[in-house]
C-alpha cells in the first residue's frame, strides 16, 4: 500500500522580538499526495502582510498543489511535496519546489519576490519562470548541549524518586506506601513543570527554544505516565480521603488529577467523587472548585469560581469567562477562596 506523509510546521510569532520559527512537526496522512503545511500566526507581523493578505482570504492553485488560507490572526500555507527524500535530508535547510502551474498563478496574483521570515527560518520565493520554492529550517539536524544536560538531570531526578518508592516497604494495599508514592509523583510533576519555563528564564535563542520544545514533548510530559498509576490507586480507594490518608495526600492526589488534561473523562469521574466528599470534610473544598473550573474551561464553558485564567498583559491576569461575574465572590467564599480581586493580585507575578 502506498504511504504518504503530512508534515505540519507551526511558526511562533512574538511581536516584541519579531521571532518566527517552527514549534513542532507532526506526521500524519493527508488525502492522496504528500503535502507540507506551514501555520503562521499573527501574519501581519511578518511575511504575509507583504505577500498575501490584510483580511480573511483564500487562494488555491488550479492543480491544488499550493493553497493559502488566512484569517485575521493566522495563515496556513499548504504545498505538495515533490520529493520525499527532502524530509530526511541532513542539511541545515530544506528546499521544496512549487509546481510550475502554481508558480505561474502565484506570480500573476502576487508581486514576484523573495519573502523571508525573521531569523531566516522560512523563505518563500515567487520569482516566476518556474522559479518558485519554499526553504525551511531542518530541525532534525540540531541539538544543544546545555539543554541536553538540563533534561538529563531531570531524568536522573525522576529515576531517584522512583527508586525511593521501590526501596520503601509495602505496596498499594499499605496506606503509608501509597502516601509516599503520591508524594514522589508530585515531586516529579512539579520538577517537570518548573522546567517548562526554562526557555523564558534563560532567554534562549529561537532555534534553541524549538529544540527544547521537541525534547520537552519526549521527556517532560509525564501526565500520561501518571494516569495509569492514579487509576490503579483510585480503582482501589475511590479517593485519598482525609480521615485515612491525611490532608497532604488529598492535596497531592488532587494536583495529579488536575494535570490529567489528556483524559477529561477521568477528571470528570473524580470530580463526581469529590463533589460528594467535600461536604463531609474528606477532601478540600478548594480542590473541588479548581477541578470543576478546569473541566468547564476545557469544554469552552463558563467557570463558576474564577480559578482558571490567563495573562492579558505584564502583571495582568484575568479569569476566563464566568457563569456569574457579580456572584463570583459569593461562590468563592462558600468554597473557602479569597475574593477574585485578591486572587488576581496574587497571580500578577506570573505575567511577566
Amino acid at each position: 500500500m502506498k504511504k504518504y506523509i503530512f508534515l505540519i510546521l507551526v511558526l511562533i510569532s512574538k511581536t516584541a522580538l519579531c521571532e518566527q520559527i517552527y514549534e513542532r512537526r507532526i506526521f500524519a496522512i493527508y488525502n492522496d499526495y504528500p503535502v507540507i503545511t506551514f501555520e503562521i500566526f499573527n501574519p501581519e507581523d511578518g511575511l504575509l502582510k507583504f505577500a498575501f493578505i490584510k483580511e480573511p482570504y483564500e487562494f488555491s492553485s488550479s492543480d491544488d498543489s499550493f493553497k493559502v488560507t488566512c484569517t485575521s490572526s493566522a495563515c496556513r500555507i499548504k504545498v505538495a511535496l515533490t520529493s520525499k527524500e527532502n524530509l530526511d535530508a541532513k542539511v541545515p535547510f530544506i528546499k521544496q519546489n512549487i509546481s510550475q502551474t502554481a508558480c505561474d498563478e502565484l506570480t500573476k496574483k502576487f508581486k514576484p519576490a523573495t519573502y523571508i521570515f525573521e531569523k531566516g527560518s522560512l523563505e518563500l520565493n515567487f520569482l516566476g519562470n518556474n522559479n518558485c520554492a519554499i526553504s525551511y529550517l531542518n530541525l532534525d539536524n540540531y541539538s544543544d548541549h546545555k539543554i541536553d544536560l538540563v533534561l538529563k538531570d531531570f531524568l536522573e531526578y525522576k529515576k531517584s524518586e522512583e527508586n525511593k518508592i521501590k526501596n520503601f516497604p509495602g505496596n498499594i494495599t499499605d496506606i503509608p506506601w501509597v502516601k509516599n508514592k503520591l508524594q514522589a509523583m508530585v515531586n516529579i510533576d512539579q520538577k517537570a513543570r518548573s522546567l517548562w519555563l526554562y526557555p523564558e528564564q534563560n532567554k534562549l535563542k529561537p532555534i534553541d527554544k524549538i529544540y527544547f520544545e521537541k525534547q520537552k514533548q519526549k521527556k517532560l510530559y509525564i501526565d500520561r505516565e501518571h494516569n495509569s498509576e492514579l487509576k490503579e490507586f483510585l480503582n482501589k480507594y475511590n479517593w485519598f480521603v482525609i480521615s485515612k490518608f491525611g490532608k497532604e495526600a488529598d492535596h497531592n492526589g488532587w494536583l495529579l488529577v488536575q494535570h490529567q488534561d489528556n483524559n477529561r473523562k477521568f477528571q470528570k469521574t473524580i470530580l463526581k467523587r469529590l463533589e460528594k466528599l467535600y461536604p463531609l470534610g474528606e477532601t478540600s473544598k478548594k480542590n473541588y472548585a479548581y477541578l470543576y473550573d478546569r473541566i468547564k474551561v476545557s469544554e469552552n464553558k463558563p467557570q463558576k469560581y474564577g480559578t482558571q485564567g490567563r495573562c492579558v498583559g505584564v502583571g495582568l491576569w484575568e479569569p476566563d469567562p464566568l457563569v456569574d461575574a457579580k456572584r463570583v465572590d459569593e461562590f468563592r467564599k462558600d468554597i473557602g477562596l479569597e475574593p477574585i480581586s485578591e486572587y488576581k493580585k496574587n497571580l500578577k507575578n506570573i505575567c511577566s
